[in-house]
């Protein structure tokens, strides 16, 4: 699961009342807490301005997720939430790292991402309701809606400076005149990334290092969300829910 800060003694923390939120809560989120993205290290182009489409996407994201966290750590009587350090920890990485590409050089105006409205409704819908005990199946939905929100639309040996925007089925090999959109590898082939077996690295195949392997079943051991079948990995094992409780600070 996605990993937030708990909180400290100079925590800022958000009295979020009721742990439920509509769709003009998680509007009024993004109105009542500004977000002033830090340059990210280590790129030497200018920063997009924060108004670019996708990072408007990835930073309303992290505002909704983060007082949906706050929500379920008040109504639970679980402890003080640092809402600024969780927005801060997510920063532009969206949910699960859905389009984290956007962090890619050039990727946000490039010209090759299509914008599913629809998706990103849904995607923050379902963060701004997500329940304090999350299921498998609520994680997958929002998952799959955030992941689906933008999509690349440069075919098979299409230019490319990342898998966002490739189209489906294929992932960005950077190796290849400076970026070619290629196929994706399948089931047992060899593989460096995950990203190399399921489109953007959401999908029923993850890589293990050597191969690509089908996502490891509940109780299994895990390092991270993306090796499981349910898409959580909690206390190094495959889990079929998440308590969002833990993400709290406790007592």
């Amino acid at each position: 699961m996605l990993v937030v800060a708990c909180s400290s003694d100079d925590a800022v923390v958000v009295d979020a009342g009721d742990a439920t939120m509509d769709a003009q809560d998680a509007a009024d989120v993004v109105d009542a807490h500004p977000l002033d993205e830090p340059y990210p290290c280590c790129i030497d182009e200018p920063y997009p301005p924060v108004d670019e489409g996708g990072y408007t996407f990835q930073q309303t994201v992290a505002k909704v997720y983060c007082t949906r966290v706050s929500g379920c750590c008040s109504s639970l009587d679980a402890g003080a939430f640092d809402y600024d350090a969780c927005v801060g920890g997510l920063g532009l990485q969206g949910w699960e790292g859905a389009n984290a590409d956007f962090l890619v050089p050039f990727v946000v105006d490039g010209g090759r991402i299509a914008h599913n409205g629809t998706a990103e409704t849904s995607c923050l819908a379902g963060l701004a309701t997500m329940s304090c005990d999350m299921s498998s199946n609520e994680h997958a939905a929002i998952t799959s809606n955030c992941a689906a929100a933008f999509s690349g639309t440069s075919a098979i040996g299409g230019p490319c400076r990342a898998d966002i925007e490739c189209v489906q089925g294929a992932y960005c090999d950077t190796s290849k005149d400076g970026g070619a959109c290629v196929t994706l590898v399948g089931q047992d082939a060899a593989c460096q990334r995950t990203d190399q077996c399921a489109y953007k690295g959401f999908g029923s195949l993850y890589c293990n290092g050597t191969t690509c392997q089908p996502r490891l079943a509940n109780d299994a051991s895990c390092g991270s969300d993306d090796t499981c079948e349910s898409g959580i990995c909690a206390n190094a094992a495959c889990a079929s829910a998440f308590e969002v409780v833990t993400l709290c600070a406790q007592p």
